[in-house]
């Protein structure tokens, strides 16, 4: 064989020569469509909803926080205006009772001021039987019986004289000064004993 010519030389080493590295086919240089021949869309679409999930979930989790806030303002008001309310119906309970209170008490002192007016009408007319001159009465049985009812007035007030050595007697406040130690003066029994010894 002789010598090949320098032209078919030059195409048969072209021709058999290998491709440069880059030329040849890099793994990480592939781009999705090649990972996923002939469901190029379908990867796409696979896609786009991951991002989209993963971009949303920010937002449902910032109105959720919202919602919370919301509920626990909403509590918070309603709880004070409860408080607020109870408040209102304790000042009125307590109010009531208060005037309940002095109702009652201007009754008691309205019902003491009677007795009182009943207890001195009923001392000024036992004082008109006691001060009655039984020799004035022509009647035996009538004189007899005003010296009974005076005997029963002066037992009565013995008795309430010995209940209450005090002013705190029936009649004590409206008397005070009407015989004791202090005044040098004799009992009011003995006062209306001798009255009564003196009339006969």
């Amino acid at each position: 064989m002789g010598k090949l010519s320098p032209p078919f030389y030059t195409s048969y080493y072209r021709r058999n020569l290998p491709e440069p590295a880059s030329q040849q086919e890099s793994p990480t240089s592939a781009s999705p469509t090649s990972e996923c021949p002939g469901l190029s869309s379908f990867c796409l679409d696979i896609s786009e909803e991951d991002i989209g999930g993963t971009s949303n979930q920010r937002p449902i989790g910032v109105k959720k926080a919202k919602g919370k806030q919301k509920n626990y303002e909403e509590n918070t008001k309603m709880i004070t205006e409860m408080s607020e309310e109870n408040r209102h119906l304790i000042n009125i309970a307590k109010q009531d009772h208060e005037d309940r209170q002095e109702q009652f008490r201007i009754q008691m002192l309205r019902a003491q001021t009677e007795a009182k007016k009943v207890n001195v009408i009923e001392y000024r007319e036992e004082n008109k039987i006691l001060f009655k001159n039984l020799s004035s009465i022509p009647d035996p049985i009538l004189r007899e019986s005003v010296r009974n009812e005076q005997n029963r007035i002066i037992r009565k007030r013995a008795q309430q004289s010995n209940e209450s050595q005090s002013s705190s007697g029936p009649f004590g406040q409206y008397f005070d000064d009407l015989g004791g130690s202090e005044n040098d003066l004799p009992d009011y029994n003995t006062i209306v004993l001798r009255l009564m010894l003196y009339l006969t």
